[in-house]
This record gives structure tokens, C-alpha cells and sequence, in this order.
């Protein structure tokens, strides 16, 4: 056991540290892993670098890859994938997501061309509800829920992203409201009065089914909770992932 003594110091019991100076060096402390991720259902890291798979190292919800290519340089892992904003795309098991009525998804992204409406995130095909569309309309930040019966909250920002610039996007569907974040700021919120247990159909990263609206840029870490996240929590994950991952 080594006991280190913290002198001159207005701390508190209890109170965190992030560093501490110590005669020969720096000891640094790394901060808790964030609950909300310790309870995550799915998380694609993207850091395999090649092959056609994307692993979901908490549940096994591989995901395949179509068209989109690995690039390996200032991403936040090993690895990312490039999406061309036409066809490319990762297609997810179609029961990802289903049967749950609240969730947060949160990815990492960056535009190569903000312009039209392009998807981090899509469950739909057809016609079919309940069902979601998220990411961005000429670069503001966008996101939809639908219900059974067409209800639906949708919101549209006018906090927009620059080409080229990492970001976090998360998406939180609640039982009565829906909310949308970039990086750790709540952009906006919206209520919905329907149904949103989610279906089995087409899921994917990169774009949506039903109107091919795919994103033309780069994306990162996507990691799915079947539960609403906290304005909080979010903050919490934002502050570990731009410090352990980048």
C-alpha cells in the first residue's frame, strides 16, 4: 500500500482529483467509466480497420457492411468507417431495437458534405411504424420518432456542424419526450402521444431504408440503451469519450 498526502488543500472528503503532483512525476486519474455505458445494450467501437463486419461487442448485434471503407487516422478508436452519402451503409440484425419503447443512440460523426437530408441512424422500410430517423437536414441536426398510427415528434435545429469537425449526436426517446444533444448540450426537446415499441424491420447506421437518405461523411462509436438517458449521463459520456478516445 502506498498512502499519498494531499497538503494545502481546500478538498473535501470525498471530492474527486484529477491529478495529483508527486515528487519524480505526474500520477494521473482517469475518470469512473460512465454508468449509462456500463449498462449499454449495444456498442459498435468500429476499430477492426478491415473486413466486412462491425462487431457489437456487448450483445453480438454484428452489423454488415455495405460499400462503406475503413480509414484509420484521427478517429476516435483504431478505426472508423467513411460513408460515401449515396449507397454505403451497415446494416443491423432487424430486431436491433425492437420491442422497447424508450432508448437513447448516441454516435460519433462527421460530415464530409452537410448538404440534404442525410441519417446517422434509420429504422424504417416502406411504410412501416413505429419507426426513427435521425441526423441531419443540410447540416442542422434533425431526428423523428413515428408511431403506429403516424403520431410522431420530430425535431429540426437550427444548431448546425461543420464539415470536417467530430462530433457527438445522441437521440433519447422517454416515455412522454424526445430530446436531442450535440456533444454535451440538449439542442432542443419535443413530446410525443404515441406508441413507439419499436418493430423488427430495416436498421441501420449510415442511412434510412425507406428514402435512402445516407450520410455522406464519417462515423464513429455508435452505442444503442434501451432506456432514456439523462441530460446528465450524456454530459458524463461526452466528457469520458473526448477524453479516453480521441
Amino acid at each position: 500500500m502506498v498512502n499519498i498526502e494531499v497538503s494545502g488543500s481546500d478538498l473535501e472528503d470525498g471530492e474527486p482529483i484529477d491529478n495529483l503532483e508527486i515528487e519524480g512525476g505526474v500520477v494521473k486519474l482517469e475518470e469512473a467509466y460512465p454508468s449509462i455505458l456500463e449498462n449499454a445494450d449495444h456498442h459498435w467501437k468500429f476499430d477492426e480497420g478491415s473486413g466486412d463486419t462491425v462487431e457489437d461487442s456487448i450483445s453480438g448485434y454484428d452489423g454488415e457492411i455495405s460499400g462503406a471503407s475503413w480509414e484509420e487516422d484521427d478517429g476516435l478508436g483504431d478505426a472508423y468507417l467513411a460513408f460515401d452519402g449515396s449507397s454505403d451503409r451497415v446494416e443491423l440484425p432487424d430486431d436491433t431495437l425492437s420491442d422497447v419503447s424508450t432508448w437513447t443512440k448516441i454516435a460519433w460523426i462527421r460530415t464530409t458534405s452537410s448538404s440534404g437530408s442525410q441519417r446517422v441512424h434509420g429504422k424504417r422500410n416502406g411504410d412501416s411504424r413505429p419507426a426513427y430517423q435521425v441526423g441531419a437536414e443540410n447540416g442542422d441536426m434533425y431526428g423523428r420518432v413515428s408511431g403506429p398510427d403516424d403520431t410522431r415528434a420530430e425535431i429540426e435545429t437550427s444548431q448546425s456542424i461543420d464539415d470536417g469537425e467530430w462530433y457527438m449526436h445522441t437521440w433519447v426517446t422517454g416515455e412522454e419526450e424526445v430530446h436531442l444533444y450535440l456533444n454535451d448540450e440538449l439542442l432542443d426537446s419535443g413530446s410525443h402521444g404515441g406508441d413507439l415499441e419499436q418493430i423488427d424491420q430495416e436498421t441501420w447506421i449510415g442511412g434510412e431504408a425507406r428514402n435512402d437518405r445516407m450520410w455522406d461523411g464519417d462515423i464513429d462509436n455508435a452505442i444503442y440503451i434501451e432506456s432514456a438517458a439523462t441530460e446528465e449521463e450524456i454530459e458524463e459520456v461526452y466528457e469520458y469519450m473526448a477524453e479516453n478516445y480521441s
